[in-house]
């Protein structure tokens, strides 16, 4: 009888341990998002630049005015070239802890796994890779959908790449802002941990 009751005790091991690593690396997120996004400064700046074909010039991260909020409230600032039409100059703000919140999910999920330590922070290494992608993917779609889509014909024609492909847009800045986030950490853990969920329900889910 204890035999078969073991997959579920090991489950519910598993997602109390999930909900307090939640707590812990939600915070920890939070308070190193400043460093962790520094790379995402660069790799925006060179890709927006890129799809914008040198319309946008520079990525700057700037924080809210609130200053208990420093952290929660930080903004990349989408600079571009565009002759402002009036005071100020025209640029796209987004917000990039929309877009990686899974990193503090897929780590909490890694770190209440039964496995190696040192596989685990490698994992969560890699994890942190594919989330500046997501991340890129996220906060692009978001200031092109800002500058080109949302924006008059005045700031809109700087963009002729982008603007031939305005559906292809819509659709990635879909995906990117509702699927992406939340998926891709499951998906990442269930990738590298089928072995563990295989002990954790007690069968084999794998074709190998």
């Amino acid at each position: 009888m204890s035999n078969a009751n073991q997959p579920t005790k090991n489950i519910y091991r598993f997602f109390a341990e999930t909900l307090m690593w939640s707590i812990i690396c939600f915070v920890a997120w939070f308070v190193c998002a400043r460093v962790l996004n520094i790379p995402l400064i660069w790799l925006s700046e060179w890709v927006l630049g890129f799809l914008s074909q040198g319309t946008i010039t520079d990525v700057k991260m700037h924080y809210s005015a609130t200053e208990g909020f420093r952290v929660i409230n930080q903004q990349f600032q989408i600079m571009t070239s565009i002759p402002p039409p009036g005071d100020q100059p025209v640029f796209a703000a987004t917000t990039p802890l929309i877009y990686g919140y899974g990193l503090a999910l897929f780590a909490a999920l890694t770190l209440a796994t039964n496995k190696d330590e040192g596989k685990k922070w490698r994992e969560i290494g890699i994890a942190y890779l594919v989330f500046l992608v997501v991340q890129l993917i996220g906060i692009s779609t978001q200031a092109l959908m800002q500058l080109v889509y949302f924006s008059p014909p005045a700031i809109s024609s700087h963009f002729p790449l982008v603007s031939e492909y305005l559906n292809v847009l819509g659709v990635s800045y879909q995906i990117a802002t509702l699927l992406l986030p939340p998926v891709t950490p499951l998906v990442l853990w269930i990738l590298f941990n089928v072995a563990y969920i295989e002990q954790l329900v007690g069968r084999k889910i794998s074709s190998k």
